[in-house]
């Protein structure tokens, strides 16, 4: 059965906003699942009050299994790699590709991460460090981080989707320090009020991107998505 542009599009964003459809690999404090899409998970962190700006994010990811914690703790301030990263993205956006392939050395076929980072790298969402070298356990960095969920995000370029709360132009006071690869993401992403900067204004593109960061992101992705001119649409 053919599908009209508006059903196709339609169906994104409720895709995107379920994000229900989960699979069985899982690391760290990231364990996906297989099975009922109306299986939530009913518990909350006990340490989410150290970031209570990402507490709403992590606890609407968690409750559909894009990410998990461990005994009771999220460890909102820890780190996040680049493979536990692109697991959140693909689970979020629906992404995943049980048939995709990869071929970096360090992302064994067997590997938790390999389905992930596989279904990101055929759709282009990331690359390696090198040609055969993911990097799965290297921390992400905040500019590579908007940079992943940029490009997830604008997938399908001919999409009539945009987002709410959006701002004037502005930039980051620290714009000179971003990446010219990061920049049109990071840019993009402060204009539409997908992220921020701190209390000066600063992006920090080479810190190391937190759970709790990543969690907010995504969670302001794929709530303030919406479509436009839906009438207009054949």
């Amino acid at each position: 059965m053919n599908m009209t542009k508006r059903q196709l599009l339609s169906l994104f964003i409720v895709f995107s906003l379920t994000a229900t459809i989960c699979f069985a690999d899982s690391g760290d404090f990231l364990d996906g699942y297989y099975g009922n899409p109306t299986s939530y998970a009913n518990f909350s962190f006990t340490d989410i009050s150290e970031t209570p700006w990402a507490a709403e994010a992590v606890e609407y990811l968690a409750k559909y299994k894009i990410v998990s914690g461990s005994d009771g703790l999220f460890y909102p301030n820890r780190s996040i790699t680049r493979a536990e990263f692109v697991k959140i993205l693909v689970l979020a956006f629906g992404l995943y590709d049980r048939k995709a392939v990869c071929l970096f050395y360090d992302v064994p076929r067997e590997s938790w991460q390999y389905p992930y980072i596989a279904s990101a790298k055929n759709l282009g969402i990331t690359s390696g460090i090198t040609d055969t070298e993911f990097g799965p356990d290297l921390p992400i960095t905040r500019e590579q981080m908007v940079t992943l969920a940029h490009k997830a995000t604008f997938l399908d370029k001919d999409s009539q989707t945009h987002f709410t709360d959006g701002s004037d132009l502005i930039s980051f006071a620290d714009e000179s320090e971003i990446s010219a690869y990061a920049s049109e993401a990071a840019n993009t992403f402060l204009r539409l009020g997908i992220i921020k900067g701190d209390e000066n204004g600063m992006f920090n593109p080479k810190n190391n991107a937190t759970r709790a960061e990543a969690c907010k992101m995504i969670y302001s992705i794929i709530t303030k998505i919406t479509i436009a001119d839906l009438n207009d649409l054949p």
